[in-house]
């Protein structure tokens, strides 16, 4: 849409249309969308400006970025990914359960795990820092009428919410 005028911009016709509506996220002119089918992959790429697609990812958690680096969530195991190339630059696992969106914050990638575990990992997917927040870090829940959670950042706090508290690092 117009920014300006609110008028439609582009609408690009897929295979399927109605429902869905994970969160997209723009970075560098390009439109992030979660909601993709008839395609091998659960995301496409499009160009923000045209709507045309660039190309396919997969992500089960709304991306965060890291200057040209994609921070992608999948079955786990968190991806840093070129967003030019569309390349894999390297993966972490943490323990395996992998849960919330990552968020990157003063130069750290940060990431949830369910089994309470926060990891903190340089640009080069390298763990610099971890600690158990004492409940497990629920993961976004973007199709129900629930409270969605997330990580989140402010005023030299890093709040994360968990199944039973919230906790603040400064």
């Amino acid at each position: 849409f117009n920014t300006l005028t609110g008028q439609e911009l582009w609408n690009p016709s897929r295979c399927c249309s109605g429902g869905g509506g994970k969160t997209p996220v723009v970075h560098a002119g390009q439109v992030y969308v979660r909601d993709s089918y008839c395609t091998q992959t659960n995301g496409l790429v499009l160009n923000a400006n045209t709507g045309t697609t660039i190309r396919g990812f997969n992500s089960d958690r709304p991306p965060a970025f890291f200057g040209d680096l994609a921070l992608f969530l999948q079955n786990g195991t968190l991806r840093g990914v070129n967003t030019q190339s569309g390349q894999v630059l390297w993966s972490f696992a943490g323990d395996g359960g992998l849960t919330s969106a990552p968020l990157v914050v003063n130069q750290t990638i940060y990431i949830g795990s369910s089994s309470g575990t926060l990891y903190g990992l340089n640009s080069s997917g390298q763990q610099i820092w971890s600690t158990n927040v004492g409940a497990p870090i629920p993961p976004t829940d973007e199709f129900n009428a629930i409270l969605t959670t997330g990580l989140g950042a402010g005023d030299r706090l890093l709040v994360v919410p968990t199944e039973t508290v919230l906790a603040a690092y400064g």
